[in-house]
């Protein structure tokens, strides 16, 4: 694996161009470990097979990549430089860790400054990542339609990002989704599967993956994609949900999209100083989430509990008014 940087000696200067933040100034030689480690974090999540793509664009000019290449070197410049700022705040030497500043020019900063920085660098990570998946979904690189990600969302009845969102807002985050991607296929394991029975989940999940046309339907066909997709809607806002409540008990609340950290400071700043905190007000929101996801289950059962009325005639409302009929009416 080599690197998408300093091919001509200048990767400092591209790690500013990319950042904006990076001193130019800088040896890269500090930074080429986060550059690396970062690296391997990133080809774990779309896969070597697409990276290979980018390093041989970047190094031999192979193929037309430029744009995969900008997209990636964005995602590890900005993870990098976060990972760099966290340990340079002071020097390590011989004698001990030291901080060396121009008194007579300089100022340290405030601790809630670099929290505030800190939070800066890391959103703008987060936020390359998601522009960078959401290149590779609207790409047609057979590399990303091989990878192991997209493999096994194919099999998941909320298999992509939009769908998520749909049904709970996470910033359109492709990040958040390929990170609780597991989540979601265990509970369509172990809740939707128990709870659908095997012949209806295999066949839902058949009909989802190759959708029916939708035009010169008959109405008995009509009525059935109806059912179908009712259904589909219950079981994919249940995944979500149940989901949901995984992510927020397991997770950092630094890996969770921002708006929806935004509930957890809400719900914080409503509460008097008295009140308990994050823990406290982390515990009531997943026990309103918990909740949600039971009402979604339990839609599911009531649906598959009781079989859908299909109507395969048209039935009058009114009879017809025949002259040889003793009901006629004028």
């Amino acid at each position: 694996m080599k690197i998408l940087f300093n091919k001509a000696n200048n990767g400092a200067t591209e790690l500013k161009l990319l950042t904006g933040s990076y001193y130019q100034n800088s040896n890269f030689d500090n930074i080429a470990m986060d550059i690396k480690l970062e690296t391997e974090a990133l080809i774990k999540l779309i896969g070597a097979a697409v990276y290979s793509l980018a390093e041989n664009y970047y190094h031999d000019a192979t193929g037309s990549y430029a744009s995969l290449v900008e997209h990636i070197q964005l995602v590890v410049a900005y993870k990098a430089t976060y990972n760099f700022y966290q340990s340079n705040i002071v020097s390590h030497e011989d004698m001990g860790r030291k901080i060396k500043i121009d008194n007579a020019n300089e100022k340290m900063a405030w601790e809630w400054m670099y929290d505030r920085d800190d939070h800066a660098n890391l959103q703008k990570a987060y936020q390359v990542t998601d522009r960078l998946l959401a290149f590779l979904d609207k790409s047609d690189l057979e590399a990303w339609k091989n990878s192991e990600l997209q493999k096994e969302a194919r099999n998941l009845l909320v298999n992509n990002t939009g769908i998520f969102n749909s049904f709970y807002p996470i910033d359109n985050s492709g990040r958040f989704y390929y990170t609780v991607q597991p989540f979601i296929s265990q509970v369509q394991q172990k809740v939707i599967l128990p709870a659908l029975g095997k012949t209806k989940f295999d066949a839902l999940l058949a009909n989802f993956k190759t959708l029916p046309a939708t035009t010169a339907l008959t109405l008995e066909q009509q009525n059935a994609q109806d059912a179908y997709l009712q259904l589909l809607g219950l079981v994919q806002e249940a995944i979500v949900l149940l989901t949901m409540v995984k992510a927020v008990s397991r997770l950092s609340l630094k890996v969770l999209p921002d708006g929806v950290v935004q509930q957890f400071k809400s719900m914080i700043a409503s509460r008097n100083a008295s009140q308990p905190a994050l823990d406290a007000t982390l515990k009531i929101f997943l026990e309103r989430l918990s909740r949600e996801a039971d009402i979604a289950i339990n839609e599911v059962k009531k649906h598959i509990a009781i079989p859908p009325v299909v109507v395969n005639d048209i039935v009058d409302l009114l009879p017809t008014n025949l002259l040889t009929t003793k009901i006629f009416r004028t």
